[in-house]
C-alpha cells in the first residue's frame, strides 16, 4: 500500500513511475524519504513473505517490522505531511 501511495504522490508531481523499486527510488530522489535502505529492506522482506511460507522467516520479517520498518514508516509519514 505505501509504494502505492508514493506512486500517486509522484504522479501528482508528474513523475510516473510503475514498480514499487522505481517509485522509492524516485521518491529519495525528491526528497520524499529519507532511510532508502529501510524501504528496500521493506520491499525485499515483502517479496520474500508474499513467495515463501517459511515461519522463521516469517517471524524474523515480523521482527524487523516491530524494529526497524514501523519507525521508518512513521518517520515517513511526517515527513510527507510536511511535503503536503
Amino acid at each position: 500500500m505505501f509504494w502505492k501511495g508514493l506512486k500517486a504522490l509522484l504522479e501528482d508531481k508528474g513523475i510516473l513511475k510503475n514498480s514499487p523499486k522505481d517509485c522509492l527510488a524516485a521518491a529519495f530522489r525528491a526528497g520524499l524519504l529519507g532511510e532508502e535502505k529501510a524501504f528496500l529492506d521493506m520491499l525485499e522482506a515483502r517479496n520474500k513473505t508474499a513467495h515463501i511460507y517459511d515461519e522463521e522467516e516469517a517471524r524474523k520479517v515480523f521482527q524487523r517490522i516491530e524494529k526497524s520498518h514501523l519507525p521508518a514508516l512513521l518517520k515517513a509519514l511526517a515527513r510527507l505531511q510536511k511535503a503536503f
